[in-house]
């Protein structure tokens, strides 16, 4: 970044050249060059660089804005998270063109060195003493046999320290934001922070998030997992990966705020009827204490007339291996894929259509096994499992030309990556 700070030269008193001699820059002109090869350098630089350069006047900063809001980068970002746990605070960065790499801005008072320097400040009280990012490789989960085709994923990390005050930390993870083009925002709390209650009463009282994820290494107790619920304000996701006693109760339809996707972990306190309440678009319930016969409930009562609000629920059962055939006592019959709609006649006296085929995501094949399920009024929902205790039902669009599958991480990635 040396560079860029040539750019801004320092006060120099006026002197009149002599007509004979010839301007010689003290510095290089980049503010002055086209935009088109301002932008061209800034293809080179990392999000760092760009973060740092955007800081220096509001003028760069706006630059940064302007090409970041090129279309080519209109789907570059992928959720841009803030973190809170006991022991420190993150911001992290992910994007579309390097999908193992990570970019962390980490608040860590046992790494970071917290001598005050005023030049180091960078937004209110956050200060970054350095911008050179302490690069590190690493397995998720080590080097297992069995998951030796997991790729490696490289973590960009710089430390930084400020007054410790969630405000400060939240404007620096919205300026960032802005900077980038307003990306989908998660915010991360961990359940066990002693200053739990004050990160939810103040995201609850402030700009809301597209997503919410909350979790607990233990069991946390009624009255705060309550209150989790009742001051979340998701306007897309939420993610909770906490341990609630067997007796804890919720009225599932206060959710109503989360539209798209709802993941709920360590689920045994979910009760069937919880699921007719539930509206957001996708649905997941892992860890559950239900067995095969929930999930037929669900597809019978669907058969006769009910409409969920939302398009798919993935149940995780309580069962070594699902046989989603055994929610239906009449024949099938089978077809040879399961996107295809014009392998099946919704006018037929046939109404279930069974389906294997072999998937696969990220690096990984799977099977599933399944039926399409035709409804008396021309309605059709899908119905399957993989070879684990996992079974997905979902309620296919009638406008589209194929069947749609949204298949869930829990499918197709080994446990430890995604419980």
């Amino acid at each position: 970044m040396s560079f860029f700070f040539r750019c801004f030269p320092k006060y120099q008193p006026r002197v009149e050249p002599h007509s004979e001699t010839k301007t010689d820059w003290p510095y290089f002109p980049f503010l002055r060059i086209p935009v088109k090869v301002k932008h061209r350098v800034f293809d080179y630089l990392s999000p760092f660089d760009l973060i740092s350069y955007s800081l220096c006047t509001d003028y760069t900063r706006n630059m940064v804005k302007v090409y970041r809001a090129r279309r080519k980068f209109e789907k570059d970002c992928k959720l841009f998270k803030l973190c809170f746990y006991p022991q420190f605070q993150r911001i992290v960065l992910q994007f579309e063109e390097r999908p193992n790499t990570y970019w962390q801005f980490i608040q860590n008072y046992e790494v970071c060195d917290r001598d005050w320097n005023p030049d180091k400040k960078v937004l209110d009280s956050v200060n970054v003493p350095t911008w050179t990012p302490e690069v590190t490789k690493t397995i998720l989960l080590g080097s297992s046999v069995a998951n030796e085709d997991t790729p490696a994923v490289t973590f960009h990390n710089i430390y930084f320290y400020s007054d410790y005050l969630v405000s400060v930390i939240t404007k620096f993870f919205h300026y960032i934001c802005e900077l980038y083009n307003h990306p989908d925002r998660l915010l991360s709390l961990d359940m066990d922070c002693h200053f739990i209650d004050k990160l939810l009463t103040f995201y609850h009282e402030n700009e809301p998030m597209e997503y919410w994820a909350l979790q607990s290494a233990g069991t946390i107790s009624d009255t705060l997992l309550r209150a989790s619920f009742d001051r979340q304000n998701a306007t897309k996701g939420m993610f909770f990966k906490c341990k609630a006693s067997s007796k804890f109760i919720y009225d599932m339809s206060k959710l109503e705020n989360i539209k798209e996707r709802l993941d709920i972990y360590h689920c045994l306190w979910i009760k069937l009827t919880d699921v007719f309440e539930l509206k957001s678009r996708n649905i997941a319930l892992l860890g559950t204490k239900w067995y095969s016969e929930e999930l037929r409930l669900l597809v019978t009562k669907w058969r006769e007339g009910w409409n969920p609000k939302w398009k798919q629920i993935v149940i995780e059962f309580n069962l070594h291996c699902l046989n989603v055939a055994h929610c239906f006592a009449e024949e099938s019959t089978m077809i040879p894929s399961i996107r295809n709609k014009k392998l099946i006649d919704v006018n037929s006296s046939v109404k279930l259509y069974k389906f294997k085929e072999i998937q696969r995501m990220r690096g990984r094949n799977f099977e599933i096994n399944g039926f399409h399920i035709v409804r008396n009024d021309g309605e059709v929902a899908t119905v399957y499992s993989t070879l684990q205790s996992i079974g997905v039902f979902s309620i296919q669009c009638k406008e589209s030309d194929r069947f749609e599958f949204e298949f869930h991480r829990a499918l197709y990635l080994p446990r430890g990556i995604w419980n």
